[in-house]
């Protein structure tokens, strides 16, 4: 599994084209944790880490999630090769 860092988010993935890959982001302070993302009340996606107390990682609209994290497929595909 390869990271990259992007403005919202770290990201973790393969980067292979693979139906089953997976990318996903992650917390800065607990890599390995699985963060959770729910839907707030402003429709803005609140993701948060449930180590610790549970805290914020950050907060972004769908659109912004789903352009950054095509960004991260395309970076780590690159890395890949």
């Amino acid at each position: 599994m390869n990271t990259c860092k992007l403005h919202l988010f770290t990201w973790i993935g393969s980067g292979k084209q693979e139906e089953h890959s997976t990318l996903r982001p992650i917390c800065p302070t607990h890599p390995e944790a699985q963060l959770k993302i729910n839907v707030g009340v402003d429709k803005r996606l609140v993701v948060t880490c449930p180590e610790q107390g549970e805290h914020l990682v950050t907060m972004c609209s769908q659109v912004e999630f789903e352009a950054e994290k095509q960004q991260a497929r395309e970076l780590l595909e690159k890395l890949v090769g």
